[in-house]
């Protein structure tokens, strides 16, 4: 689709540009959605340099994905980690994949 296409060609505002449309989508598909706590962190994200969020998962082990230009993400990761555990993720050729080291 289009987002894998934008990311693929590395236009980054076209992708985050669908990734926030993506997400309003999603948050009108049930008022169960989104709770304070997403709101607060939206709303913290989008104040600060964030171009987008993205909620996955489900209950109590899901995770939000937030994008971000290079030159806005050091000072939204060192805000973000004030309260939130963060965890750098990479774009692999094979899909996601996600482990817990120990």
């Amino acid at each position: 689709g289009n987002i894998t296409r934008h990311l693929i060609n590395s236009d980054y505002e076209k992708f985050f540009h669908e990734m926030a449309l993506s997400w309003e989508a999603k948050k009108r598909t049930s008022s169960k959605i989104v709770n304070p706590e997403i709101r607060r962190l939206e709303k913290l994200v989008m104040d600060n340099g964030g171009s987008a969020i993205k909620v996955s998962g489900a209950g109590g082990g899901g995770f939000i994905q937030v994008f971000a230009k290079p030159e806005e993400s050091l000072y939204l990761r060192a805000l973000l980690e004030r309260s939130w555990e963060i965890r750098n993720v990479s774009l692999i050729e094979t899909g996601t994949r996600a482990w817990i080291a120990e």
